[in-house]
């Protein structure tokens, strides 16, 4: 994932994506994601550059889910972050985009502070089908946070 950049335009800021020509574009993706409003997904746009096509992301006034998950984390953080990540899959499912388009890295999931729900990003290009499995990588991030210890632990 090291090829996403971050821009900034004004009080905007976008974390860009330069499409490689080796890389093959979903085009049915990649239109799904830039004509329609979809819950969950971070809002994205297509733009060609001297030749070159970039995605670009909007995640002004966002931060990372990683750096959400690094301080202490209460019930509605995490459950706000967990909700988010699976109103996206239902929702990119309605709008036939693989799960596998998306990705699921916690420095490219983005949270808006206001209701800690989560938007994901999700990458319009092939590639080989990894074996991701979404029950493992949530419990993976319940064992890595620090809970709040004043609030009831019952959820977690």
């Amino acid at each position: 994932m090291s090829n996403f950049t971050y821009e900034r335009k004004g009080t905007s800021t976008y974390l860009v994506y330069p499409i490689d020509a080796s890389e093959e574009v979903d085009t049915m993706c990649l239109g799904m994601i830039t004509n329609n409003s979809i819950k969950g997904l971070v809002p994205t746009t297509s733009i060609v550059l001297n030749g070159q096509r970039l995605v670009q992301y909007d995640v002004s006034s966002k931060v990372t889910a990683k750096q959400i998950l690094s301080d202490v984390v209460t019930s509605k953080r995490l459950l706000g972050i967990f909700s988010g990540i699976a109103d996206a899959l239902l929702a990119a499912e309605e709008y036939m985009i693989s799960p596998d388009n998306f990705v699921m890295d916690l420095e490219y999931m983005y949270v808006d502070v206001s209701d800690f729900h989560t938007q994901l990003v999700c990458l319009p290009v092939q590639k080989e089908q990894a074996d991701f499995d979404l029950a493992v990588f949530l419990k993976e991030i319940m064992f890595r946070i620090r809970i709040d210890q004043s609030e009831n632990n019952a959820y977690f």
